[in-house]
């Protein structure tokens, strides 16, 4: 028994010997790729492009930050850009930070919240289908869309007004067919490697464990430097639904090992050269997390609007740009018809899909950009009509 003992342990500390070994190498491999290949270490990539960022920079960013959604409109905001077409238009916003409205209404009756396709992007103010809905009910429809949010932050920014007492008789969360993808996305960065997003932290719903878990961003605060936000962002990836399922990036920590394993495909393919933007999410709305956080989102959703006494109504609106060749069943249809089907305790659901209309008219550009005040427009009467034919308004 003895003999057996001491072998075992000669054994065992022959495998800890190399797997220190192993482990030593390894370190030695991934920093030596900082000379090789330096664009696969995230934390170089992000070091050289917080580089570029001033301390001006930095105060704008905590003049801007919200602590619970990352972003938001601010009361009073105002600018003007050009949109796809080339067209100069305005975008400004009221004292509650909706979207400035040219009409007088009396109460309001339908808060809605989204993304760009909610706040009414490439459009001016009397352009957004909020506004032709107005016109078609006679009453006020608030637009507090914001460019950039996911279903998680649309839901949280409709939650808080709700738990502030602004209610409306009908509450509306538009679900545009790329939004589940910045749900599980805690770094707008890692979805679309744009400079301007170098600093966008924002909250995300992840599956973890099989249940669905909401990060927030409570850990950012204004006495952070641009290196710790720097140190924050290469952090983020761990979480980063992504950044996980890309694998475009590694970070030199332990295990080295398996930091060498994710980078030995990158090593040896030119994929691995630049950064590439998470364009196509189709896949997402199938998959287990996809499915469980959209339900998540959207059950909660419910749960808030009932509880205060609001009329919870699902908008979603397919992306035109698929549609060059004809009509392609959204790839949230399946979630949408399951939710549909169900008879208790869901929101009344409406889709754009189901819609008839001139497809090459319905963006800015034909199947390019944001819905032109024509796609608005098609918006603004099929809401309305359901809105009808669900017995929520006369």
């Amino acid at each position: 028994m003895t003999r057996f003992l001491n072998t075992a342990r000669k054994i065992a500390l022959v495998l800890i010997v190399n797997l220190l070994l192993l482990e030593m190498l390894s370190f030695l491999v991934v920093h030596s790729l900082a000379i090789i290949r330096p664009n696969l270490r995230l934390d170089l990539t992000l070091g050289q492009k917080f580089d570029t960022l001033t301390d001006d920079d930095l105060a704008s960013y905590w003049a801007h930050r919200d602590e619970l959604l990352g972003w938001d409109r601010a009361p009073f905001e105002s600018r003007q850009a050009t949109n796809s077409a080339g067209e100069k238009y305005s975008t400004t916003f009221s004292s509650d930070g909706a979207r400035m409205d040219p009409k007088d209404h009396d109460a309001t009756l339908i808060a809605t919240y989204g993304d760009s396709f909610t706040e009414g992007a490439e459009v001016n103010n009397d352009e957004t289908w909020q506004v032709y809905l107005e016109n078609l009910t006679g009453h006020d429809v608030k637009n507090f869309g914001v460019l950039g949010y996911g279903i998680g932050q649309s839901f949280l920014k409709l939650k808080r007004h709700l738990e502030d007492g602004r209610v409306a008789p009908i509450t509306m969360l538009v679900i545009y067919s790329n939004d589940l993808r910045r749900a599980v996305n805690n770094y707008r960065w890692f979805l679309n490697g744009s400079d301007g997003a170098l600093l966008a932290f924002k909250p995300s719903f992840r599956l973890i464990g099989g249940q669905v878990r909401f990060f927030s961003i409570d850990h950012v605060n204004e006495s952070m430097t641009l290196n710790d936000l720097n140190s924050l962002a290469v952090e983020s990836a761990k979480y980063d639904f992504w950044m996980q399922k890309t694998k475009l990036y590694f970070v030199p920590q332990w295990p080295y090992s398996y930091q060498i394993i994710r980078a030995l495909p990158k090593i040896v393919d030119k994929i691995g050269t630049k950064f590439q933007a998470v364009k196509d999410d189709r896949s997402l709305w199938t998959t287990q997390e996809g499915r469980l956080v959209a339900q998540h989102i959207v059950q909660e959703f419910y749960t808030a609007t009932i509880t205060r006494g609001s009329i919870p109504v699902v908008l979603f609106i397919p992306d035109i740009r698929d549609w060059k060749d004809g009509r392609k069943i959204p790839p949230y249809h399946e979630f949408r018809t399951r939710l549909s089907e169900h008879e208790t305790e869901v929101p009344f659901t409406i889709d754009i899909y189901e819609a008839e209309f001139d497809e090459s008219r319905f963006s800015i550009l034909p199947f390019q950009g944001h819905p032109s005040p024509y796609g608005n427009q098609v918006i603004a009467s099929h809401v309305f009509s359901e809105l009808r034919e669900l017995n929520l308004i006369e």
